[in-house]
């Protein structure tokens, strides 16, 4: 999906009512569909609903924690946090050339393989509630899950999903 394509996504839908403010999900949703209607969808990070909810800027002290997890196994973890080119991120951890967004949702996936006693690429499917603008189906995927991914969220944050994960070749996602 291309800039304009997502535009069109966001124009075939609904204007969700502005209501509340701040930081209610019904008017991130509303901001974010005027996001997507006027504005380039290649600086998405620097929205403030996506700045504000799905980037982990402000939680360094949590990121770092998850960086020391993901350091155990660099080898692996390296090729999935590695920053990507979609959206201008401007959450890069400690300047350096990954996503604070990626490592925090990699640790998720380190911690969870221990639990389950199997590896993500073991997984038959991932069913996710709230997938943010695609950061756990984009490391889930160059983490090496092969199956059958599917995302339940509000249809504006579908649309920028679908934006961002075609930006990054990822395919096979279900939003």
């Amino acid at each position: 999906m291309n800039a304009a394509d997502f535009r069109t996504a966001m124009s075939s839908l609904f204007e969700p009512p502005k209501v509340g403010q701040p930081p209610h999900w019904s008017y991130w949703r509303w901001e974010l569909y005027q996001h997507g209607l006027h504005d380039d969808p290649a600086d998405f990070t620097n929205w403030p609903v996506v700045y504000h909810n799905f980037l982990f800027n402000h939680w360094l002290n949590v990121v770092d924690d998850d960086y020391a997890l993901l350091q155990q196994d660099w080898t692996r973890w390296e090729p999935v946090v590695a920053l990507p080119q979609t959206g201008r991120p401007s959450d890069r951890y400690r300047g350096g050339g990954s996503s604070s967004a990626l490592i925090h949702q990699a640790s998720h996936l380190a911690r969870l393989g221990p639990l389950l006693g199997k590896s993500i690429e073991s997984l038959k499917a991932i069913t996710e509630f709230g997938g943010g603008f695609g950061a756990m189906a984009l490391v889930a995927r160059r983490a090496g899950f092969q199956g059958r991914y599917v995302i339940y969220d509000f249809p504006e944050m579908n649309a920028l999903q679908q934006y961002y994960l075609a930006g990054e070749d990822i395919h096979g996602v279900e939003t």
